[in-house]
């Protein structure tokens, strides 16, 4: 969904299945991909008490006093589900030992895990989880800041891209909290600045009265969310409201109802929604507009409703006209999304010792302040303001500093466009990719003869048996010799017409001009260029070819590869949308071979998977990237260091260095040490930088073979492939930590158990399969293939110096062949009852307010 279409407490992306979290930044792209699922635990479910509250944990501190009599304010719920969970929580199920317990008031103690049903039909009530995570940043329930005036919090926010892409940036909030005793609510006033679905920036007030705490299961689920009341509003005209509220009704069931409406075509966007929960059963409606039905920015999206009831066992759904759908309440996997990562002895969180980023501010020359985030992804330095790239020697300041602190000041530096990645391997399975369908890059150039009943490859090019008459044109007579071999595949020639980025050209020498073929039908027929990407047929009959004669095969532009379990296969592309680079496919997929003189590169969402073949078997190695930096380049590539390609069609490959003098025009880029025959009709120079991106290059280190990519942005896109650093007042660029590098670890599906080698970089755990990009190019629903990938990192693994916890676990549910439930419950619910908006009167944000908090930590000399 565009985030343009989403209102202001949703112009960011839910923290319900993102995967980045703590301190880093996540503008997604190039080869390291999007942000996605940190990690995942599988499990079928379990049937055991998952109805009962009698041990679900303590409601939490009411905020009346603390254990000094000092006045508290009330905490709110960490999510909001509309369905309860099935059972324990994933570390739970793990049979592995906490082997070493950090102490109470540590970080690692202190850090809880939140676990909630993600069901996507149902996901207009995440709306409440950005706000509750925002405002559990704000630390706005704690003596400190209770009563004691306004101030100011560094919020984090995820967000989507125009291009779809998740990315991390910084938002000010100004918060003041009050409460007049321990019998009284809790007062939470709010103001931030955010952009609108107007293009400009505007003032939020958020108001939220809370008046009890929600009750917390063991799993870190919620019983019941406790009671409270919230008015959102733009400070000036702009037709935007937003209301909920929270309580118990006489069942002692939780109750929660959201209504919201925004700008609309003709008439404003509303949704509307109605929960009815407890552990045992429940039921509910949400009434939303439908912009998967509607996907034009100009369209008025139709409202649809959805009503679902479920019990101890099953919930059954009703998307408007569509049949009733039902799923298992005890058949789920977990998704972990999101880890930390702790000293095990002392338990202090790692981000306080390693700098993976800090958050930044500027003023732009036309007086508009910027909030930002310098951070490391995967090592890759990236500067961000305002979710775009930074100007060049534009001055920014450090935005976490305390107050009456001065705040270190920079400016950014130029963007270094190419990115030299050095790639480490650990062992993966062939397992690993089933059912998921990606895009590498089928770049390949070859010849065709033909004998006068067969095609060839590599066909052996001479004089003709016949000679030829003086003055005749002759391009060569093609032999099919033994070096050669049946070519039978021509249904890999043909251009599909829905795919507009792959493309196959065909032509044969010929006098005048050469002759350009297309394929259809297992034959070939005349054709010409045209103005889309793919050449145009223009004979109506099969051309008859000669004996003798040969044809160049230029295929190039991305393919969709699957592995199903069993064969390879190419996916038919139905449809492909730039905006979010996602493609659909047809329900044909053709049969594909792997290349023995080539190499694989998977991509999934941060995860990185190389295959080749050995020896004619597929060998497969999860990727671990190390990346070049300005301090480290000649480390990595030292002097002399020439990077050789595994594979660049016919005739002699071109060579490259990589520039590492500071001076030089062309520093930190790839640049051609020598032209070979496949380069030389792009009029390529000796010395000039590579401009696009590539991946397979070799290069030999210390008597070492070492593989490398050349990471380089896409054209038209702003992201990936790109590094930008901040430099301090003397000019030295501030260095970030690398990705910590964690012991290989064993960790256990089900019956299956398997080794991965893992990093940390503080947005997620690189290394784990990327169960949520399976679940999301599956419909959110769970299959065989996505549980049995479905790993995680239990909670309590100690890895060298590290222990790892789970923060939030998401639990998807499988499809149920059970009956329906009656919906009648349901369908009965009044949305009239949700709450009217009232304007919270909260007048302006106040200014000059000191910065106590920077993504939930304090800010601290």
């Amino acid at each position: 969904m565009d985030s343009r279409r989403l209102p202001v407490v949703l112009a960011v992306v839910s923290i319900l299945g993102v995967a980045c979290g703590g301190g880093g930044s996540t503008p997604a792209g190039g080869s390291g991909g999007s942000t996605g699922t940190t990690g995942s635990t599988g499990s079928t479910g379990s049937t055991g008490s998952t109805g009962s509250t009698g041990s679900t944990g303590s409601t939490g501190s009411t905020g009346s006093t603390g254990a000094t009599g000092a006045l508290l304010g009330i905490p709110l719920p960490q999510e909001v589900s509309a369905l309860p969970t099935a059972g324990a929580p994933a570390a739970a199920r793990s049979p592995r030992a906490l082997l070493a317990t950090p102490p109470a008031g540590s970080d690692y103690a202190n850090a809880p895990t939140f676990k909630f049903v993600n069901e996507r039909s149902l996901s207009q009530f995440d709306i409440l989880n950005t706000i509750f995570d925002a405002m559990a940043q704000t630390h706005y329930a704690d003596e400190a800041n209770l009563n004691k005036g306004p101030y100011a919090a560094m919020v984090t926010w995820q967000e989507k891209s125009d291009k779809g892409q998740d990315e991390k940036r910084l938002i000010r909030w100004v918060v003041d909290s009050t409460r007049e005793s321990a019998t009284a609510p809790n007062v939470v006033k709010a103001w931030f600045r955010m952009p609108m679905m107007d293009g400009q920036t505007h003032v939020i007030q958020a108001l939220v009265t809370i008046e009890t705490a929600p009750t917390r299961n063991d799993d870190g689920s919620y019983a019941d969310y406790g009671k409270w009341h919230m008015e959102v509003k733009v400070a000036d005209p702009f037709p935007f409201g937003f209301s909920a509220n929270a309580e118990k009704d006489a069942q002692g069931r939780a109750v929660v109802k959201i209504a919201q409406r925004e700008p609309g075509k003709g008439s404003p966007n509303q949704t509307r929604g109605v929960l009815v929960k407890s552990a045992g059963a429940g039921s509910g409606k949400v009434s939303y507009p439908d912009w998967e039905s509607c996907n034009q920015p100009d369209c008025a999206p139709p409202a649809v409703e959805v009503a679902y009831v479920y019990d101890r066992d099953i919930v059954t759904l009703k998307k408007g006209a569509a049949a009733p759908v039902t799923k298992d309440r005890h058949a789920f996997v977990d998704i972990v999304n999101r880890y930390g990562l702790y000293d095990a002895t002392t338990g202090e969180d790692v981000s306080r010792r390693f700098r993976f980023g800090f958050p930044v501010r500027g003023t732009t020359p036309q007086g508009e302040e910027v909030f930002g985030y310098y951070g490391a992804w995967q090592g890759r330095h990236q500067l961000w303001a305002n979710g775009q790239q930074v100007p060049k020697d534009f001055p920014l300041q450090r935005a976490d500093v305390p107050p009456g602190a001065t705040a270190p000041s920079y400016t950014a530096t130029a963007a270094y466009t190419g990115i030299l990645v050095k790639r480490d391997y650990a062992p993966a399975l062939l397992s690993d990719l089933t059912g998921l369908a990606v895009e590498t890059w089928d770049s390949e150039s070859f010849e065709l003869g033909f004998d006068g009943s067969r095609w060839c490859t590599n066909p052996t090019i001479g004089p003709p048996p016949v000679p030829v008459p003086e003055g005749t044109p002759f391009f060569g007579y093609a032999t099919c010799g033994p070096q050669s071999a049946t070519y039978t595949d021509l249904a890999s020639l043909v251009n599909d017409p829905n795919d507009n980025r792959r493309n196959v050209m065909i032509n044969q020498p010929a006098a005048g001009a050469p002759r350009m073929f297309v394929v259809e039908n297992g034959q070939f027929f005349l054709a010409e260029p045209s103005s889309g990407p793919h050449p145009v047929r223009t004979g109506t009959e099969p051309w008859a070819f000669s004996a003798g004669d040969h044809v160049w095969v230029n295929v190039g532009g991305p393919i969709y590869v699957s592995w199903t379990g069993s064969a390879w296969v190419r996916k038919t592309v139905a449809s492909f949308d730039p905006q979010t680079w996602t493609a659909t496919f047809g329900p044909t997929d053709l049969p594909y071979a792997l290349r023995a003189d080539r190499e694989y590169y998977f991509n999934n969402s941060g995860t990185n998977y190389v295959v080749k073949l050995v020896d004619g078997v597929p060998d497969v190695k999860l990727e671990i990237q190390s990346v070049a930096h300005p301090w480290d380049a000649a480390t990595i590539a030292p002097p002399g260091t020439v990077f050789t390609q595994q594979w660049c069609g016919t005739g002699t490959c071109s060579t490259f260095s990589f520039d590492i003098d500071p001076a030089s025009t062309t520093y930190m880029k790839l640049r051609y040490a020598s032209v070979g025959s496949s380069d030389e009709g792009r009029g390529v120079q000796v010395g000039a930088p590579v401009t696009t991106g590539m991946w397979g290059l070799q290069a030999s280190i210390g008597g070492q073979a070492v593989a490398f990519n050349w990471d380089y942005p896409m054209p038209g896109q702003d992201f990936g492939g790109a590094q930008q650093y901040l430099a301090d007042a003397s000019g030295t660029l501030v260095r970030l930590d690398d990705p910590i590098r964690l012991a290989s670890m064993t960790l256990t599906n089900g019956a299956e158990s398997r080794s991965f080698t893992l990093q940390f970089d503080g947005n997620w755990m690189q290394g784990l399969p990327n169960v949520q990009e399976d679940l999301r190019k599956n419909g959110f629903e769970v299959n065989d293939a996505i549980r049995a990938k479905a790993f995680a990192i239990p909670t309590g693994t100690v890895t060298g110096a590290y222990v790892v916890k789970q923060l939030q676990v998401a639990e998807f549910m499988a499809l149920s062949s059970a009956a329906p439930l009656p919906l009648g419950e349901a369908t009965a619910i009044d949305l009239s009852t949700v709450p009217a908006f009232v304007d919270n009167g909260m007048g302006p944000m106040p200014e000059g307010v000191p910065l106590r908090y920077s993504e939930g930590k304090p800010v601290v000399p």
